[in-house]
């Protein structure tokens, strides 16, 4: 490139703004992302001014629209210009190496065997294709499966049949794996439904209620704006409670019998099934 093309970040305030074009990572709308920050005037010495120009050199990605027409939005409140795959079909530019690109690494580093591993199973066919084209002879060209082992020694290549498990792993705060089907369908339900607790008093030997029961919602309705809801809920578990009698009662068929009565009662009267969680004080 010829000299002064790229330039050290700590100087570019020496050149005249319409001289200077920023490469910024981040045209998905990521946050934290480069452009993220620069849009949120985070970075020093940088920032987005009235008559600027900011080209999105890439399409969306689906799913990403929402953060980017954000991005978007925040540019146009600074003055700036944009120019992005909506009003423009002519802007966007692949990450990915053309299959030019794809031959010409394969002259340079003139590997013993190449190992496709981008995106799906037909294109890494059409990688081996390129790559025979290239003069690389069918068994130099390895396409696994996700899980399969490719093993070499001194010699080269060793057949083998070895599969590893593979598969999504929840990362969750500090946890990696320890996320189970169970947790995630517990969270979709709090997320979408809310939760309920029933806190029941009850005499430790009669297993009657000793008190009134507490009914404490989240995320399902606001109590003060349902107290005849709330009343009629206590009631229904009192009457439950008092229903349940004879030689097996114990702790556990008095929660499971109130978990059973306002998981029903919740959605005959709202349509809403949320968490229910019973507990029991003895008293």
């Amino acid at each position: 490139y010829p000299k002064d093309t790229f330039l050290p970040k700590k100087i570019i305030n020496r050149y005249p703004a319409h001289t200077l074009t920023l490469l910024v990572a981040g045209s998905q709308g990521q946050l934290g992302s480069a452009m993220d920050r620069m849009v949120g005037g985070e970075i020093e010495g940088i920032k987005i001014k009235p008559g600027d120009k900011v080209v999105f050199s890439s399409d969306f990605i689906p799913g990403n629209e929402t953060p980017i027409y954000s991005m978007i939005d925040d540019i146009y409140r600074q003055g700036a210009d944009v120019a992005y795959s909506d009003i423009r079909s002519d802007i966007h530019v692949s990450g990915h190496g053309a299959q030019g690109d794809l031959s010409k690494l394969m002259e340079m580093v003139k590997p013993r065997y190449l190992v496709p591993i981008g995106g799906n199973y037909r294109h890494m066919v059409a990688y081996k294709k390129l790559a025979e084209k290239n003069g690389f002879k069918p068994e130099q060209i390895l396409i696994k499966d996700a899980g399969e082992v490719i093993e070499f020694n001194e010699s080269g290549l060793v057949p083998t049949k070895e599969k590893v498990e593979v598969g999504q792993v929840m990362v969750d705060a500090l946890g990696v794996g320890d996320v189970g089907n169970v947790v995630l369908r517990d969270r979709k339900i709090l997320s979408k439904e809310g939760m309920v607790v029933a806190i029941l008093p009850l005499d430790q030997n009669t297993l009657q209620l000793d008190g009134e029961p507490e009914i404490v919602s989240r995320g399902f309705v606001y109590i003060r704006e349902n107290l005849e809801l709330l009343e009629e809920t206590k009631r229904g578990v009192a009457k439950i409670i008092n229903e349940t009698h004879g030689g097996r009662v114990n702790l556990r068929l008095v929660r499971q019998n109130v978990q059973d009565y306002l998981e029903k009662f919740f959605f005959t009267k709202t349509g809403r099934r949320p968490m229910v969680l019973v507990v029991i004080i003895e008293v």
